[in-house]
Parts: structure tokens; sequence; C-alpha cells
């Protein structure tokens, strides 16, 4: 695994692993550290948690509705 720049430009400073490198880039004056598949993966687990967050939330509501349908079934049953 060589050394030297990847295909965006930023200067690689070491690999990881075959396919996981650490990358310098100079962004607005600043300069970045990026570990590009890491970050990949990080968004796309982020994305996930959100999905099921927002899964979870809906069952909470959908289990307050069937309450509320229940609980007024049996007031209407007496």
């Amino acid at each position: 695994m060589k050394k030297g720049y990847d295909d965006d430009g930023d200067l690689i400073v070491c690999w990881l692993s075959s396919k996981r490198k650490v990358t310098i880039q100079n962004f607005k004056g600043k300069t970045l550290v990026k570990v590009g598949e890491l970050e990949t993966e990080l968004v796309e687990i982020n994305a996930n948690n959100a999905k099921l967050q927002c899964s979870y939330n809906e069952l909470v509501e959908y289990k307050l509705i069937l309450q509320k349908v229940v609980s007024k079934q049996t007031w209407c049953m007496q």
C-alpha cells in the first residue's frame, strides 16, 4: 500500500487495511483528517438509527391510539 494522493487529491497518511485509509485534506484554510470509509459507515449507521427511532416512535403512538380505542370500546359496552 503506497502513500501519495487519492482520487480526490487528498494526501494519504496511512492505510488501516487494504481498503481503509487515513487522508489529510485542506478545506477553507483548515486541515481535515478523514477516514473516508469509516465516515460512510457512520452515516449509514446514523441513518439506520434515525429510521429505527422513527419506527419506535410510531409504534409508541400506535400503542397509545390502540389503548384509547380499547378504553372507549370498554366504556361503550358497559
